[in-house]
């Protein structure tokens, strides 16, 4: 599967120009007939040559997001060097004695757990969210910035830089035949949509093979119970709407409750849920399934392949364990960090709820409330 990714990326550009010169010749073919033919015949016989030649604008247009820069991640945050020091040494540590690639920029992020990203400068960044910071002890914090330097090594940062604006212009062509009724009529469109499908199953079943790499990689740090009960306490907890990060932001917004630390926040409800909630979260949790466009597999499927079955993660849901260092201790000044990471998510999930707000008042005619 690791080849068919680079091979369609490979092939794209060529194939585009292929269904260009096609679409080209199409509708010079029946334009040229329907000009010379005249009348109301010339005219429909035009037609299906202006279709083709549509094609041909929409692919040239679509090409433009390929110059393009990179657009800035507009919600990570990089604390002064001092603030990190822990941070930047435990990721140190945990590079050197896994012989992993070590990061070369850390950043906070309101949302998400963590994730890793190779800039146009090529460096390596690591990104962790204030979701782990909050609610995760630091031997399971050791487990995800294990697993995060596990997709370093395996060079899926550098293969997802490159696929980047490819990536982008598929889904661009896709919204341009979608804008347009009209182009459901060439057949060529379906096939260049047939070969976007294509691109991102693969993509995504990719994407699947760097997770259960990746995870081998929190196994061999931090041992397979400890990356087990890392996967469950963030699948599980998403389970239970009162101590998930996006309902409490939700409710924040919505009732205009006054939060200003919401990690803490998540932190404390976590450590509030009874051991029979984790069990009732993790089996539901368990019973999700992994799509076939999917690209994280579904915790099952995680627990399977480091070799934890669906009774000892129910086991170890009853166990969860919260006491001991947190993660958020390995950062300086944490708590006014965490004010500013507060106000960021708030403030998206308040641009989020007006945008509700306003498309429900044009459907019903009525005035949006909120402003």
């Amino acid at each position: 599967m690791r080849w068919l990714v680079p091979l369609l990326k490979l092939l794209y550009s060529p194939f585009l120009a292929a269904v260009c010169l096609a679409a080209g010749t199409a509708a010079w073919f029946f334009i040229s007939l329907g000009l010379g033919l005249g009348g109301r015949l010339g005219l429909m016989i035009t037609l299906p040559g202006l279709f083709f030649g549509l094609t041909v604008v929409q692919v040239v247009w679509s090409a433009r997001v390929l110059l393009l820069p990179r657009p800035a991640q507009t919600d990570e945050f990089e604390p002064p060097a001092k603030s990190l020091a822990g941070l930047v040494k435990l990721t140190r540590r945990i590079a050197g004695e896994r012989r992993l690639p070590a990061p070369d920029v850390i950043r906070l992020s309101p949302d998400d757990v963590a994730y890793v990203y190779e800039d146009d400068r090529n460096r390596k960044v690591l990104v962790v969210g204030a979701v782990a910071l909050g609610i995760f002890s630091q031997p399971q914090f050791a487990s995800v910035i294990a697993h995060e330097l596990g997709h370093f090594a395996g060079g899926d940062t550098r293969t997802s830089r490159r696929g980047y604006r490819w990536s982008l212009m598929m889904g661009v062509l896709d919204f341009e035949f979608d804008r347009n009724p009209w182009a459901a009529a060439n057949p060529l469109v379906w096939l260049v949509r047939g070969y976007h499908l294509l691109y991102r199953w693969a993509l995504a079943a990719n994407s699947r093979v760097q997770e259960y790499r990746a995870d081998r990689c929190s196994v061999e740090h931090a041992g397979k119970r400890e990356a087990a009960v890392t996967l469950i306490l963030f699948e599980a907890i998403e389970k239970l709407p009162w101590a998930r990060l996006s309902a409490i932001a939700d409710a924040a917004v919505q009732l205009s409750i006054p939060v200003d630390r919401i990690f803490t926040e998540q932190a404390k409800r976590a450590a509030e849920i009874t051991p029979a909630d984790w069990q009732e979260a993790c089996a539901r949790a368990l019973r999700s399934k992994t799509r076939p466009f999917d690209t994280h597999p579904a915790l099952r499927d995680r627990l399977r392949a480091i070799g934890v079955s669906r009774k000892k993660a129910l086991e170890l849901a009853s166990q969860l364990d919260h006491s001991g260092p947190k993660a958020r201790d390995l950062v300086t000044g944490w708590d006014s960090i965490e004010h500013w990471l507060t106000a960021t998510l708030l403030e998206q999930h308040r641009e989020r709820w007006e945008a509700k707000q306003e498309a429900a008042a044009i459907i019903l005619g009525r005035p949006a409330v909120g402003r």
